[in-house]
């Protein structure tokens, strides 16, 4: 009865600490995306917020866009598929897409 008592701890503690690794690195995802949105579309760092659209909110042409997701792919050593990236209108959904396609690519190398 301790032993699998222990085991179970262990086991919490285990999914615990892996969660907290996804939590930061969720928010170093945001923050790096944050950082080139300020550095590319020359925006306070305030006015990015998850909601935030490129184009209504934080003034951005479809140029400005598709260098945006250049550099997503360039800093997170990423693709993103045109489908993907035309999808891509908020702040919010480019966070999203590139932890998507990190997740993806680690669910992949863990097969091999």
């Amino acid at each position: 009865m301790r032993n699998k008592f222990i085991y179970d701890l262990q086991k919490f503690t285990n999914f615990v600490q892996e969660k907290n690794k996804n939590i930061d690195s969720m928010s170093d995802i945001a923050s790096r995306v944050n950082a080139l949105i300020v550095e590319k579309l020359s925006v306070e760092e305030n006015e990015i917020l998850p909601t935030a659209s490129f184009t209504n909110d934080l003034g951005a042409d479809s140029l400005d866009i598709v260098e945006l997701i250049m550099e997503f792919e360039k800093e997170f050593k990423i693709s993103i598929s045109d489908e993907k990236a035309e999808k891509i209108t908020t702040v919010g959904e480019a966070i999203q897409a590139i932890e998507d396609l990190l997740n993806e690519e680690k669910i992949d190398s863990q097969k091999e």
